[in-house]
């Protein structure tokens, strides 16, 4: 009995999607970046989104910036745009914030 086409074409197809949702769910499982500790950007993302996770308000992205400024700055540039994707080569220090220090 042959198989029809349409049937290997579907087959193939939910093999792709699964694998592609697999590789999605293992991007969300890499470790979180953590106040306090260093973080290696595993993948594109940028400052915002680093922030939205590790603080869970985006607009902490420019304390990133600031304690890692000698990484960021090459690919930055003086001018840094929080949404823009940096290269996933970089390790940052995600700073913590405590009432009696400040950014630290």
């Amino acid at each position: 009995m042959k198989i029809p086409s349409s049937l290997i074409y579907l087959f193939k197809l939910s093999q792709m999607r699964t694998a592609k949702a697999d590789k999605e769910h293992e991007m969300t499982q890499q470790s979180k970046p953590t106040p306090g500790t260093q973080y290696s950007v595993q993948y594109a993302i940028s400052l915002w989104a680093i922030a939205e996770q590790a603080y869970t308000d985006g607009n902490n992205w420019i304390h990133i910036h600031e304690f890692n400024l000698q990484v960021l700055q090459p690919q930055l540039g003086d001018n840094p745009n929080p949404q823009q994707a940096l290269s996933p080569v970089l390790v940052l220090y995600i700073p913590i914030y405590t009432a009696d220090v400040g950014w630290h």
